[in-house]
């Protein structure tokens, strides 16, 4: 995805008209995006396959970091929040808080 800019908050996209998202431009560098997300599943997958080669500590590395939940850009108010990544549920939903 090439570099770019888009204005983000008008009031177009207010539906509910709350007034609550103020117009701002945004400046994004260029970044990779696959064509399809990979989902915590596959990502386990992708552990349980790495583990066979590398040691427990190194394994531990490549697991996803819960605290991209916590506050910023990402954060939201779940209880399973600290089981994302593990809880059933997501299994199917798109891995986070890797690189």
């Amino acid at each position: 995805i090439q570099v770019g800019r888009a204005v983000l908050g008008s009031q177009e996209e207010d539906v509910m008209a709350f007034r609550d998202n103020q117009e701002r431009t945004v400046t994004l560098s260029n970044f990779y995006l696959d064509e399809t997300e990979v989902t915590n599943n596959d990502y386990r997958e992708y552990l349980f396959n790495m583990g066979k080669k590398v040691s427990a500590d190194s394994l531990l590395k490549l697991e996803p970091k819960d605290n991209v939940w916590a506050g910023g850009e990402m954060s939201f108010n779940d209880m399973y929040q600290s089981y994302y990544f593990r809880f059933p549920g997501f299994n199917f939903y798109p891995v986070a808080g890797v690189s």
